[in-house]
């Protein structure tokens, strides 16, 4: 067949109505996002969850400048101060207030004043009746020996972060324990200059990845150019089965979604983070695995009850598709793939500059918004090992088999190579609840992913790509942002 032929348009309102139905679904899909993003944003909710850890993060990172520094500094004052007023603007949050109690008792040597007063009316007496002693016997500077251990251990469990070891400090000397006082506050240092070390890391790190990616773009621009306007018009007989396909996973993952969270109200069981990221572990696999069969039994013209993995063995006979689902995993799809990901952090990096850029033209203020499946992950032990099994191995896998593989297969059938590329990560970024705020990056995402799909004609390498991004973000954020 000729490449550059037009392609042959059987059953165009099929197609044609399936990809409406695709678009004003994920149009859908996405408003539903919007919507639940301005509630949020109205009812601050946002700002409790995500903005929070930014600003406890900057807070801790001026008390990790003053533990390093000269207690008889201006520096050490300045830096604890601004401590506070990182602090102080979100004080909301139980986290935040626990530590600008230990910082102005620590650090700065001030009485118990408005924070103190602040976190024992956010306290549950009854819940946290031992804390509230705990902060009373610290806040008049009578600790008794036996009262040691057990406040100890509770100091162990809330969320100080960095500051955990600067409350045993605090501890310890009311207590009138000069030794483990002078330990805990060595600690305290330690855990802030290693707080810098990390932050000198990830910054060298990044800068050697934009540096990387400008060399690249200069050595290899060009010759990305040329490629990306030579790629060709692909002309094939039917995509109809690849968009019916898609719209099954589509169709089949939300009803999924909403008939699991039904059913498990309706059995009245507690919904814990374990069971919520099984469910979506099987919703994943089991919505994959229904596209695909859709599609061979479309492509074979089979009767629904005759869905299998395995190639039809009767002797009826086959639509000439070629095949759109190509899996070879081999040395050049993995350096493809990790080629990409280094391309895509700097282009997504680029797409969220962009983003506050149009915000801040519109005088829009935007707070960034973490996936779902971050919270469920946090809660650590099963729920993380799960979160990084759907993360970082199904997700890649399925969603680029129902995109990079059904969606953009079925519109190369009808349309050149960037729109079906555009429309495809428009879907892509559409229903992820991460938009508004990262559409621009999923989208940019997907397009990367798209090129990768096209210029190999292989899906293993969008999925390595797909699997380096999700797990990179997972490594930062258990690591390097885990105390926040």
């Amino acid at each position: 067949m000729d490449p550059e032929a037009p392609p042959q348009l059987a059953r165009r309102s099929s197609f044609a109505l399936y990809l409406w139905i695709v678009i004003l679904m994920a149009a859908l899909s996405g408003t539903l996002s919007i919507h639940e993003y301005v509630r949020d944003l109205h009812s601050h909710k946002l700002t409790d969850r995500t903005d929070q850890s930014v600003r406890i993060f900057t807070g801790d990172l001026s008390v990790a400048a003053a533990l390093v520094g000269d207690p008889k500094s201006p520096a050490y004052q300045h830096s604890a101060e601004h401590a506070i007023r990182d602090y102080s603007s979100i004080t909301k949050s139980t986290d935040a207030l626990r530590r600008m109690l230990v910082v102005e008792a620590v650090l700065l040597h001030e009485p118990a004043g408005q924070s103190y007063k602040k976190l024992l009316l956010r306290l549950d007496k009854k819940k946290n009746a031992a804390e509230i002693r705990m902060w009373h016997d610290l806040a008049r500077g009578k600790v008794s020996k036996a009262d040691v251990q057990p406040y100890i251990k509770l100091i162990g469990s809330l969320r100080l972060g960095l500051l955990r070891h600067v409350a045993e400090f605090w501890l310890y000397g009311d207590s009138g324990d000069k030794t483990k006082s002078n330990a805990a506050w060595q600690k305290a240092k330690d855990d802030g200059a290693r707080l810098w070390s990390k932050l000198a890391l990830a910054a060298l790190v990044a800068a050697v990845v934009l540096l990387g990616g400008l060399v690249l773009i200069l050595a290899f621009g060009p010759k990305v150019w040329r490629f990306l306007r030579a790629l060709p018009v692909i002309s094939i007989i039917d995509g109809t089965p690849l968009i019916k396909a898609f719209l099954v996973y589509f169709v089949s993952f939300e009803v999924a979604g909403l008939v699991m969270g039904l059913f498990v109200d309706s059995l009245h069981i507690h919904r814990s983070a374990t069971l919520d990221l099984a469910a979506n572990i099987v919703a994943q696999i089991g919505c994959c695995w229904l596209a695909v069969l859709s599609y061979k039994a479309s492509k074979h013209d089979l009767e629904p009850h005759v869905l299998t993995f395995a190639e039809p063995t009767s002797e009826s006979e086959e639509k000439p598709l070629p095949e759109q689902l190509p899996f070879k995993l081999d040395s050049t799809a993995v350096i493809w793939g990790l080629g990409g990901f280094c391309a895509a952090m700097l282009l997504v990096l680029g797409a969220g500059l962009l983003t506050s850029f149009i915000a801040y033209l519109l005088g829009v203020k935007l707070i960034a918004q973490d996936h779902p499946i971050i919270h469920e992950m946090g809660r650590g032990g099963l729920p993380m090992l799960l979160g990084m099994v759907s993360a970082v191995i199904l997700a890649p896998i399925t969603e680029e088999i129902a995109f990079r593989g059904l969606l953009l297969g079925s519109l190369r059938t009808r349309y050149k190579f960037w729109p079906a590329c555009l429309l495809t990560s428009a879907v892509f970024a559409l229903i992820h609840p991460t938009i508004p705020v990262g559409f621009l990056g999923l989208a940019t995402l997907g397009m990367v992913f798209c090129v990768l799909r096209e210029k190999t004609g292989n899906l293993i390498t969008p999925m390595v790509c797909h699997a380096c991004n999700n797990l990179v973000l997972f490594i930062l954020q258990f690591t390097v942002l885990k105390s926040w």
